[in-house]
């Protein structure tokens, strides 16, 4: 599935030996990306959901048809679950601030986070609106599926964790 997974991304041919591990804050962008951005500016720049010209249309339909292809990639039940956000850091703050948490509703994350996933969860949990609780990862930094299911219980309304991949 990522066997020519850094030939998609220009970046990469400046130097082949670059690795990037900082994508919570700003990912890489692949090839196809920035083409389709170049032809957003080029060819049909507009407002998503505002105004009734033609870019602004296209620019809707395509947004919205983006939104369903997400939607079936990962399952969800219905295409207006799928939120876009510019980064990991202000999807997690948006949840974090808005989520209605009860007393006692509890944050699962994995010991390994990176600070834009575990500071806001420290931050509610220290004004004392939620609880939270990781879990450990396994000897290689990999998820542990064995320790994850001990710390589930009726209590967590949130599990927020990286999701790693090995090449």
């Amino acid at each position: 599935m990522f066997l020519n997974y850094r030939e998609k991304f220009p970046i990469f041919k400046q130097n082949k030996q670059f690795i990037y591990l900082d994508s919570a804050c700003i990912t890489l962008i692949p090839q196809s990306v920035l083409e389709a951005i170049n032809k957003y500016y080029m060819e049909y720049s507009g407002c998503h959901g505002r105004g009734g010209h033609l870019f602004n249309q296209e620019t809707t339909q395509k947004y919205e048809k983006t939104r369903v292809k997400i939607q079936k990639f990962i399952n969800a039940s219905h295409p207006e679950e799928i939120i876009f956000t510019r980064n990991t850091t202000e999807g997690i703050n948006l949840i974090s601030n808005c989520f209605p948490f009860n007393s006692g509703d509890t944050v699962l994350t994995s010991d390994i986070e990176h600070n834009s996933n575990l500071l806001p969860w420290v931050k509610i949990a220290s004004e004392g609106k939620i609880k939270h609780y990781t879990f450990p990862t396994a000897p290689d930094s990999t998820f542990d599926i064995q320790k994850f299911k001990e710390c589930i219980n009726e209590k967590i309304k949130i599990v927020s964790v990286l999701h790693k991949f090995k090449f």
